[in-house]
């Protein structure tokens, strides 16, 4: 009995199973572990290849087999030793650094997770030793060594992290609501958001529901994950309305039954407006260059000129007018 309690309590410590919202949520124990067998020139990679950079007032100077990488000599000071990661996404729940100082140091270690104090800080002996910090707090991982006396090395072993992971599939849009606002019967109107996904175990297929889901349009239709995730895709929706009023819509976003999310769409549909061509000219001859704008909406002011020409013969660009030109370009 007393075996099967054990097996039990290591099992949940593994995975640990949350309902949110009507789904179950499934979170794993992972560690991430930096261990220095040389010298590491400024960086260092973990097992799980998370990249830790390593910064200090002081050149590095050496590996010890037994306490690790060494920054600071009695002739090289040194007054800080910092080891920064933003490579692990889950919950922070544990750091044990394995770090020490030279003979008589008074060098302390602290940890901040995210920006936040994790852990108490610990005072360094000459002799490598883990140091334990605890908590729960997620974001940037910054170790640090400092000391006064800044003629003692400072020295780090290894860093092991432990943390939680969501292995749940989710799926995650930038935007929840897209608002066309205004849009001419007959016109359209591209907006644009990006889709992320982790831990599929199927393509993300995209939909459009609603009372007046026929005036929206998306593309892609699906997206394809590679190893269960999806970067950043840019997913496009596009509102066509045929008629005036007020249209609303929902883009489903679904992987399979176990990740789903929503974006919320709306738009207004009005009367087509009078339009107007803008043509550019420069010396009598035509002109387009960069991005002008050529359709402007009655009401509405041109939102873009062209690219400023070049000095013609010393004479230098002052400005655009709505009035065409037919002087000379010298009386111009």
């Amino acid at each position: 009995m007393k075996k099967q309690l054990l097996n039990l309590k290591f099992l949940l410590m593994l995975c640990m199973i949350f309902v949110i919202g009507g789904r179950s949520v499934a979170f794993a124990e992972q560690t991430s572990n930096l261990t220095f067998s040389a010298a590491c020139k400024g960086s260092g990679t973990a097992d799980d290849k998370v990249e830790w950079e390593i910064t200090s007032d002081a050149a590095e100077s050496n590996f010890d087999s037994t306490r690790g990488i060494h920054y600071g000599t009695g002739s090289a000071a040194v007054s800080y030793l910092t080891l920064t990661t933003s490579g692990i996404t889950g919950s922070i729940t544990k750091i044990v650094v394995n770090a020490s100082g030279a003979s008589k140091t008074s060098a302390k270690l602290d940890v901040t997770v995210g920006g936040t104090k994790f852990g108490n800080q610990a005072s360094l002996t000459s002799t490598a030793t883990e140091y334990t910090f605890e908590g729960n707090a997620t974001g940037e991982i910054v170790v640090k060594l400092s000391q006064t006396s800044a003629t003692k090395a400072l020295y780090v072993k290894s860093i092991t992290v432990t943390y939680t992971k969501s292995t749940s599939p989710t799926l995650n849009s930038t935007e929840s609501l897209l608002s066309f606002s205004n849009v001419e019967t007959g016109s359209d109107k591209d907006l644009t958001f990006k889709l992320t996904g982790s831990n599929l175990t199927a393509d993300a297929v995209l939909s459009i529901t609603g009372n007046n889901a026929d005036m929206f349009s998306v593309n892609p239709s699906s997206v394809s994950h590679i190893d269960g995730t999806i970067s950043e895709t840019p997913i496009t929706v596009k509102y066509k309305p045929t008629s005036t009023g007020d249209h609303t819509a929902t883009l489903n976003i679904s992987s399979g039954t176990e990740a789903s999310a929503t974006v919320a769409l709306s738009g207004t549909g009005i009367a087509p407006l009078a339009h107007y061509t803008v043509s550019w000219k420069v010396n009598g001859a035509d002109y387009n260059e960069g991005n002008p704008s050529t359709d402007v909406i009655d009401g509405s002011k041109v939102t873009s000129l062209p690219t400023a020409p070049s000095a013609i013969n010393g004479k230098v660009f002052v400005g655009w007018t709505d009035t065409e030109i037919s002087t000379s370009q010298d009386n111009a």
